[in-house]
C-alpha cells in the first residue's frame, strides 16, 4: 500500500468512535416512529383507570369485600400519562430541525386532545340520570356536597374550555364527566411546554445536570404540596367556611400547579434520551417497572379511591409515594425507550397492549359517560342508578358484578376502539390539516 493511503486509513480509537457513533444512529433511527413498549404502556395505564372506576366506584354494597391496593391506586396511572406526555412531547421536539411556531403546535394539541374531550361531554350531559343529579346540584359522587348556582354556571363556562382546573375550586372539576379534568391539566402543561423546553433541553445537557434538575424538582414539588395546600384552606376558609370539602388531599392530587412537576420530569427525560450516548443496562427497564409494581401493589397513593382514611401513619405514608411516583414512573420510561428488548419491554410493546395504547385517550375520556349509559339501560334510568357507577363510600346499592362487570370493560374498550378510528384519528387530521393551512396562510398574508 502507498504511503499516502495510509493516513486515510483509520486509526483502532476513530473505528471505536465510528462504530459506537453507528450504533446511536441505529437506536435513534429505530425510534424516530412510535415505540411500542410505550405505547402498550399507555394502553395498560388506560385500563388500570378503568378497573379502578369498574370496582372502587361498582362494588360498595358489600362491606366487607376489600378492594385489591393496586386497583385502590388506579389514579397512579394518571402520572403515567403525565410523565409520558412531558418524555414524548420533548422528544418530538428535539427531533425537529427548527423549533415549531406556537401556533403550529397548539393547533396539533388542539387536534388531539379537543374532539373526544368534547364528545365526551356530550355523552355525559345527554344522560338523562346525570342530567337530573346536574340541576339538583349534586354531582353524584359525594352525596353530602351540595352544588351552588354559582358553582354549574362556572362548570358549564370552564369545562368545555377545559381549564378548570386552573382556579382552586375543587367542586367543579369533576361535575362534568369527572376524568376531564386531566384534560384541563394537560391543556395547561401544552400552554407552558413552548416556553420551558428551551430550558429543560439546557437542564438535559449532561448526566449530572439532569440528576440535578430532578431532584430540584422533586423539592420544589414537596414545598409547592405544602404551600399549595395552605393557601386552599384559606380560600376556602374565607369563602364558605360551612362548604364541606372532602380533603385537601384531592386539591393537591389534581391541581395542575402540583401536577406540572410530572410533566417537567418527563420532558427532562424525553430531552436526555435524545443526547444520551450509551445505554443502561438492559435490565435496569425490568427493574425499573418492578419498583413501579411494587409501589402500586403495596402502598397506598395519597388518595384512596376518593376518600382518604384518618390514620395519620397512612397519610404519611400516602404523601411519600406520591412524591416517589413521578422519579419511579420517568425512570421506567427513560429505560424502555431504549426498547433492549427485555421482559417488560416485550410485553408492553405486544400487539394487543400496544392497540390498547392507541385506543387509550378514547378508553380514558370516555369510559365514564359510557358506563353511566350502561347503568342507565340496564337498571331502566332514575337518578339512583347513576349512584351504582359514582360511588358512595359506605355503600352502593345494586353494584353490578360478574358478567356485568364483564360487558362493561368489553363496551367500553370496543366502542372506544371504533371512536379511535372513526371519528378521534379522522378528526384531528382534519383539524391538523386545517389549522395548519390557516396559519400558514395568516402567516403568509402577515408579511
Amino acid at each position: 500500500m502507498p504511503p499516502a493511503a495510509e493516513m486515510f486509513l483509520p486509526s483502532v480509537e476513530q473505528e471505536r468512535l465510528v462504530l459506537s457513533e453507528r450504533t446511536n444512529v441505529e437506536w435513534r433511527t429505530a425510534t424516530q416512529g412510535d415505540i411500542s413498549s410505550l405505547t402498550g404502556l399507555r394502553g395498560l395505564a388506560a385500563i388500570h383507570i378503568l378497573m379502578f372506576h369498574l370496582y372502587a366506584y361498582f362494588d360498595r354494597s358489600v362491606p366487607t369485600r376489600k378492594i385489591p391496593r393496586w386497583i385502590e391506586n388506579g389514579p397512579c396511572s394518571v402520572t403515567v400519562f403525565y410523565v409520558l406526555s412531558g418524555f414524548v412531547l420533548s422528544l418530538v421536539a428535539d427531533r425537529e430541525p427548527q423549533p415549531a411556531s406556537r401556533a403550529s403546535f397548539y393547533a396539533k394539541r388542539f387536534a388531539r386532545l379537543v374532539p373526544l374531550y368534547w364528545l365526551g361531554l356530550l355523552l355525559y350531559a345527554c344522560n338523562p340520570s346525570l342530567l337530573r343529579l346536574f340541576w339538583s346540584g349534586s354531582d353524584g359522587i359525594n352525596q353530602r356536597i351540595v352544588y351552588h348556582q354559582t358553582d354549574m354556571l362556572l362548570t358549564l363556562v370552564l369545562t368545555p374550555l377545559a381549564v378548570q382546573t386552573w382556579i382552586p375550586f375543587r367542586q367543579i372539576w369533576f361535575l362534568w364527566n369527572g376524568v376531564g379534568w386531566s384534560v384541563s391539566n394537560e391543556v395547561f402543561f401544552y400552554l407552558i411546554f413552548p416556553i420551558v423546553h428551551p430550558m429543560v433541553a439546557r437542564w438535559s445537557g449532561t448526566v449530572s445536570r439532569t440528576y440535578c434538575a430532578i431532584s430540584a424538582l422533586c423539592v420544589l414539588q414537596g414545598v409547592c404540596v405544602v404551600a399549595y395546600s395552605w393557601a386552599v384552606c384559606l380560600v376556602w376558609k374565607g369563602l364558605d367556611p360551612s362548604r364541606a370539602v372532602r380533603s385537601v388531599e384531592m386539591e393537591v392530587y389534581a391541581s395542575p400547579f402540583i401536577r406540572v412537576f410530572h410533566f417537567l420530569m418527563g420532558m427532562l427525560l424525553g430531552s436526555r434520551f435524545r443526547r444520551a450516548d450509551t445505554k443502561p443496562p438492559a435490565w435496569a427497564a425490568d427493574v425499573a417497572v418492578a419498583t413501579c409494581i411494587l409501589l402500586l401493589v403495596a402502598v397506598p397513593v395519597t388518595v384512596n379511591g376518593g376518600y382518604v382514611l384518618n390514620d395519620r401513619s397512612f397519610q404519611a405514608i400516602a404523601a411519600v409515594t406520591f412524591w416517589l411516583l413521578g422519579p419511579a414512573f420517568g425512570a421506567a420510561i427513560y429505560c424502555m425507550a431504549f426498547d433492549q428488548g427485555g421482559l417488560s419491554c416485550r410485553l408492553l410493546g405486544s400487539r394487543p397492549l400496544v392497540h390498547l395504547g392507541k385506543w387509550s385517550y378514547a378508553i380514558y375520556i370516555l369510559h365514564l359517560p359510557l358506563l353511566a349509559w350502561y347503568v342507565y339501560t340496564i337498571r331502566g334510568g332514575g337518578s339512583q342508578s347513576v349512584y351504582c357507577i359514582m360511588g358512595n363510600h359506605h355503600a352502593c346499592e345494586g353494584g353490578l358484578l360478574g358478567g356485568h362487570l364483564a360487558a362493561a370493560v368489553m363496551l367500553v374498550v370496543v366502542l372506544s376502539a371504533a371512536a379511535h378510528v372513526t371519528i378521534e384519528a379522522p378528526l384531528q387530521r382534519w383539524l391538523r390539516q386545517r389549522l395548519l393551512t390557516q396559519h400558514a396562510c395568516w402567516c403568509k398574508g402577515s408579511r
